[in-house]
């Protein structure tokens, strides 16, 4: 905390009136996407809940993935582009907010809560990933970035304050969907500030690179698609078991689900604590494991009748992705051959998750009763040796990286003791090569 204050106030005078400006908008910009985010999240799935359509669920889940499919390809075009395309994307968040309300209101008949519901999952994913491809531009995604620890603290204490907000009022779900329809568009707003402060260069756009993929990387890239299919279908099957916890006992979801976001804000504040004194890089593993046996634990307490047990389950999850998964995710494709990392995220956005939301979909029309409770226990299993098998692979290709001198690309992960033994045996040997590469 010492050093965090102490930063601040050397960095206040030194920073440039543009600087100032584009730092307080991303401030800005990052507490309106949490608030759009939540009250959606939340508004959405009571009114789901309320009107006892939950029957529908898993036709929504299924329509849900094509959604995101088709959106996922202008994502990930938005981030080679350093975040030119958030404003049109932003504009179409909002005019499918604005239709869905306005069917809404005049249109009751329709099965506009199902459609209300989908976008919830498109709206997350687009205002995160378009937030992000804009501040890559000026802040450094590093867990040691203190610019990148602000907005990423303040990310979590906008989400803990919204959802004890949530708790606090007494909003209905509708007046929470307009309060996130007023907060996307504040945030199109803000994109647009920023980029006519700081417009971008068409030059600087990242240039398409194929790249030769080496035979030795393929179970590498199997293993990565694998889990991102995994981990997107037991995130989606945890939703889903969750609200029909959350419909069968009666509670107020606004209140439940609120709850969950205003916790997941105040400990994920408190990891941050913890997380900033330790090597994160190298807790990475172990986080997955936990977050492996986390999915599994909430399996086994869906089979009761209670929604607490299974909200608790589903505020792990969520720690887990937002510390963890998303980390672990970028860490993986590090070793790759150059331009592979970059197809690879195309074929994680546009097709591994979602074919997890698919298979949840599949599970919830066919499947009835416990039997989503233990196919959620078989999918952490998964994570878990999926987890274990792509670490394995990922230092195989690191050690022959190392003995080869071609690796790069800044700090590793090291669990396994034969890539500790060979940087050991790089620092003391005799070439004084060796050990500047290790070094």
């Amino acid at each position: 905390m010492k050093r965090y204050l102490s930063w601040v106030m050397a960095k206040a005078g030194r920073l440039p009136g543009t600087k100032w400006r584009l730092m307080l908008l991303l401030t800005l910009g990052i507490w309106l996407k949490s608030l759009a985010c939540v009250c959606w999240d939340v508004g959405s799935v009571a009114l789901l809940i309320q009107r006892n359509r939950l029957y529908t669920l898993g036709m929504d889940m299924i329509l849900a993935a094509a959604m995101l499919a088709s959106v996922g390809f202008y994502l990930w075009r938005l981030e080679r582009k350093k975040g030119v395309g958030s404003v049109g994307l932003g504009n179409m968040c909002i005019l499918l907010a604005g239709f869905g309300l306005l069917l809404k209101e005049y249109g009751d008949w329709l099965r506009i809560d199902d459609f209300l519901f989908i976008l919830k999952y498109v709206f997350y994913l687009v205002l995160t990933t378009s937030f992000w491809a804009v501040a890559k531009r000026f802040v450094k995604i590093r867990f040691t970035s203190l610019k990148f620890l602000s907005l990423f603290c303040l990310e979590l204490g906008s989400i803990g304050l919204t959802g004890g907000w949530i708790v606090l009022s007494t909003f209905s779900p509708t007046a929470l969907l307009i309060i996130s329809l007023f907060a996307m568009i504040g945030l199109v707003l803000v994109f647009q500030t920023i980029f006519d402060l700081a417009p971008v260069p068409p030059e600087s756009f990242i240039r398409r690179t194929d790249g030769i993929q080496d035979v030795f990387e393929r179970p590498l890239v199997l293993n990565i698609l694998s889990l991102a299919f995994v981990s997107s279908a037991a995130r989606a099957l945890t939703e889903a078991v969750l609200y029909i916890k959350l419909e069968s006992t009666g509670i107020m979801p606004v209140t439940v689900l609120g709850l969950v976001w205003a916790l997941f804000g105040i400990l994920g504040l408190m990891m941050v604590l913890v997380l900033y004194h330790t090597r994160y890089i190298y807790t990475t593993l172990s986080g997955m494991l936990i977050f492996g046996f986390s999915v599994i634990a909430t399996g086994r307490m869906a089979l009761e009748a209670h929604s607490g047990p299974v909200a608790s389950g589903y505020l792990m999850l969520l720690l887990g992705t937002h510390f963890y998964l998303n980390g672990y995710m970028q860490l993986l494709p590090r070793v790759l051959s150059g331009g592979i990392g970059t197809r690879l995220k195309k074929r994680i956005m546009t097709v591994s998750a979602p074919l997890g939301f698919v298979l949840c979909g599949t599970i919830c029309l066919n499947l009835k009763g416990s039997v989503p409770a233990y196919c959620l226990m078989g999918l952490g299993g998964a994570i878990i040796l999926i987890t274990l098998r792509a670490t394995a692979l990922y230092n195989q290709v690191l050690f022959r990286m190392l003995k080869m001198r071609i690796w790069r690309n800044g700090p590793l992960m090291i669990p396994y003791a034969r890539t500790v033994s060979c940087l050991n045996k790089m620092l003391n040997g005799s070439c004084v090569d060796d050990v500047i590469y290790a070094l």
